[in-house]
């Protein structure tokens, strides 16, 4: 819900105390990890974390979070080359599509109303839930 909002404390990151610094990166380190190894909705949790730990605009906590996202994901890639099976022709497209979303992506942002792409993303995250739900327990 604190994506759709837009509303979040303002926040003066010289006054935090040190041990909320440390939970918030630890937080996002969680993250990371999450992300790299499953990725489901991870992307949409940054937002969330860092809708709420930063005062910067949305375009801006999705550039920042598009990059976390993008490191988790190689560093996933380097450990997985080595360690696993990588089926690449499913990886090949799906990188091709990122790199497009990456670079159509910010000219849609800049746009499109902010209240509209946050919604937008809530619901698809709602929705990929529900799915997720029905698929694991109802089928």
């Amino acid at each position: 819900m604190i994506l759709v909002s837009g509303k979040h404390n303002t926040l003066n990151t010289e006054k935090q105390p040190t041990w909320l610094r440390i939970v918030y990166l630890g937080t996002l380190l969680i993250m990371g990890a999450y992300t790299g190894y499953f990725g489901a909705a991870g992307g949409v949790i940054v937002l969330v974390i860092l809708t709420y730990i930063t005062n910067e605009k949305f375009i801006v906590i999705n550039a920042i979070k598009n990059v976390i996202s993008g490191f988790a994901n190689l560093v996933a890639l380097i450990i997985f080359m080595f360690t696993s099976h990588i089926y690449w022709l499913q990886a090949i497209p799906l990188a091709i599509g990122m790199f497009i979303g990456g670079y159509i992506g910010p000219a849609i942002l800049r746009r499109v109303p902010e209240k509209l792409v946050r919604i937008f993303i809530a619901t698809l995250a709602f929705v990929q839930s529900a799915y997720f739900f029905y698929t694991a327990y109802l089928r």
